[in-house]
Parts: C-alpha cells; structure tokens; sequence
C-alpha cells in the first residue's frame, strides 16, 4: 500500500475546514472527507484526543452507512474498506459523528493521510450546497441509544441520523451544519 498526505489526495472536504491545511481536524458533526479510490482497500491515518466527551466517527462506502465507533485517544489506523474489487472505483465519506464540545476543548479528530492499494480519482460532485444551523436536533442528540437514554451521552448524538444527513443523500446536496445541544437561533 501507497501513504498518502492529505494535501496529495483529490478529496472533497465536509465542513468548514480550510482547504489549505496540511491535515483536516473533524471538531464538529459532519465534518469529514469523501474520495473515489480504486483498490481493494483504504485506510486513514488518525489521531484523536479527548478530555471528557470521546469523539465518535463514521464511515460510509457507496452511500451507506457501514460503520459507526468511538475513536481512541493517540495515532492510529482505521480501514475505511477492505477486500473490494480492486479495479472498480469506491465512494468513500467518513466523518464525525459527535457535535462539537465546547465543554471539552480536548475533542477532535485529526486526518493526517490516506494509506491504498489503489488511485485516487476526482472527488465526488453535489448538485446542491446546503448550510444548517441548529440545536439538538440538528446534532441528533438522542438517534442513537435506548428511549430512555436521556443523558449526555457521546455514543447516543450522530450525524449519520440527523435530518441533514438524511436531506443531503436525498437531494445529492454537500451539507453543513453548526449546532450544538442547548444552542438555538433565538437563544445561546
């Protein structure tokens, strides 16, 4: 397998991240990057840390939700896929679950490279650009878990559930959001 620097890779970027970085830091829900990569597999190169609240991710391959995790603390490798057809392309978007917490400054997600068998190809294309501003609803507190998980739970908020994530795959829309529980148009 191939390493990749971030900056080498054709990518589309989820989020208001600068472009220009070296890495991409995921500190909100539904920041991320999204390739076409031929190969039969693809992995991130990774680094998380937190104080309180662990950061959560997710992977989607082909417009599906595969895989949804906590990420530990310190560098490691996550497989984003493994063991596809090498010569066909895959659509690959993996992003951050969990809102941002401004209760703990220490949680992000930082993508430093990609690691592949195969070819970066031109990044996915939206019809539509979409920006979202909201409270808990929008950081879809409460879409993951049992009803009566009513805490501030990490594992219980996602992305992947949000009615954002749900509109942008229904209208092929580049969605981003701001929000964060308690936060609202009116107040906070």
């Amino acid at each position: 397998m191939n390493y990749y620097r971030i900056r080498d890779v054709k990518l589309k970027i989820h989020g208001r991240i600068d472009n220009a970085l070296d890495v991409v830091p995921l500190l909100a829900n539904g920041q991320g990057i999204e390739v076409n990569v031929t190969g039969s597999q693809l992995w991130a190169d990774v680094e998380a840390d937190y104080e309180d609240y662990e950061p959560w991710a997710a992977i989607e391959v082909n417009g599906s939700l595969t895989s949804r995790f906590m990420v530990d603390k310190g560098r490691q490798m996550i497989c984003l896929f493994k063991g596809r057809s090498p010569e066909k392309t895959t659509r690959v978007k993996f992003y951050r679950e969990l809102q941002a917490m401004s209760e703990d400054a220490k949680t992000c997600i930082v993508i430093r490279g990609l690691w592949t068998d195969g070819e970066f190809k031109a990044p996915p294309t939206y019809e539509h650009k979409l920006e979202f501003i909201g409270d808990s609803i929008s950081s879809g507190e409460g879409t993951y878990g049992a009803r009566e998980d009513a805490d501030w739970i990490a594992s219980c908020m996602s992305y992947s559930r949000t009615y954002i994530n749900l509109i942008g795959h229904e209208l092929n829309a580049e969605c981003r959001v701001i929000s964060q529980g308690g936060w609202g148009v009116f107040s906070g």
